[in-house]
């Protein structure tokens, strides 16, 4: 019991170490080796995310093209929405980053607690939305007989997998303000690895066709956001989630709006053009 107690301190020990040479090397070290060891993962875990669709699209083409033109017509309704949503979790790296900056590690954990509140607000509302005006908005993206039928099918089931997606979205948003953006890139290569070997089995080996790639992308994505979760929830070192007492401050709530409601009208814009495009073509 006192050797597992030791070892815990002296993990803890050996993080605070790591999170001080992180700080250290941002604050006082060389720009470009920041600039460098910071982006790299980010710029990975950006080429991850994408994947999803990409493994969904290439295993649909081995069954038919009506699964792959449902897909591709409502990749952009999906999109819309993670990149609106994305807006919020890009609010609290910046909103998160300035409190610890200026050492402010309560009003961190504060801003951290009302992003996740507003993350998961809009996930559960977005998620049931789309899921009711499922058919109506693929019926007006022009799709009729099993187009229509598989994209329906597909993107209600997709869009169950928000509060999952949010949830990791914003265990990144922490992190990287804490200057790790390691940890967010392997959780999300842990989503892909499930999706690579889901989307076959359910696809092709099940026979499931449409619903088994939706189902591979929801599912995917289940394991690596509890890990999330629970690392909010129960981390030892650096900024962590509480809800115990929580209250909405409306300051927060203005701030993240302020920040967050540009970058999610500017990401889901292009989006959205793409969606025009689909319907117009």
């Amino acid at each position: 019991m006192q050797e597992a107690s030791l070892k815990g301190q002296e993990r803890r020990l050996i993080m605070k170490k790591l999170s001080a040479e992180k700080r250290n090397m941002i604050l006082e070290g060389n720009l470009f080796q920041a600039i460098i060891v910071l982006a790299i993962p980010i710029m990975i875990n950006s080429f991850i995310q994408s994947m999803y669709n990409l493994t969904d699209t290439y295993w649909l083409g081995q069954i038919g093209t009506n699964p792959m033109a449902a897909i591709t017509l409502v990749s952009p309704v999906q999109n819309i929405i993670i990149n609106f949503g994305q807006g919020i979790t890009t609010a609290g790296a910046i909103l998160i980053s300035q409190y610890i900056g200026a050492g402010e590690k309560r009003q961190a954990g504060i801003m951290a607690n009302h992003l996740y509140i507003c993350s998961m607000i809009f996930a559960f509302v977005c998620a049931s939305i789309c899921i009711i005006a499922t058919p109506g908005i693929v019926r007006w993206l022009g799709a009729d007989g099993d187009v229509l039928n598989f994209g329906i099918t597909y993107l209600k089931v997709v869009v169950i997998d928000m509060p999952f997606l949010f949830t990791i979205n914003m265990y990144n948003a922490i992190r990287q303000a804490q200057g790790d953006t390691l940890k967010p890139m392997l959780m999300n290569l842990l989503g892909i690895c499930i999706n690579f070997v889901l989307d076959p089995l359910l696809m092709i080996v099940f026979d499931m066709g449409i619903l088994g790639a939706a189902l591979a992308t929801l599912l995917a994505k289940v394991p690596p956001a509890l890990i999330c979760l629970y690392s909010l929830f129960k981390t030892k070192q650096g900024i962590r989630l509480s809800l115990r007492g929580f209250h909405f401050e409306s300051s927060k709530i203005l701030s993240i709006i302020k920040v967050g409601l540009p970058t999610a009208i500017g990401g889901s814009t292009m989006q959205f053009g793409f969606l025009l495009m689909t319907k117009m073509f």
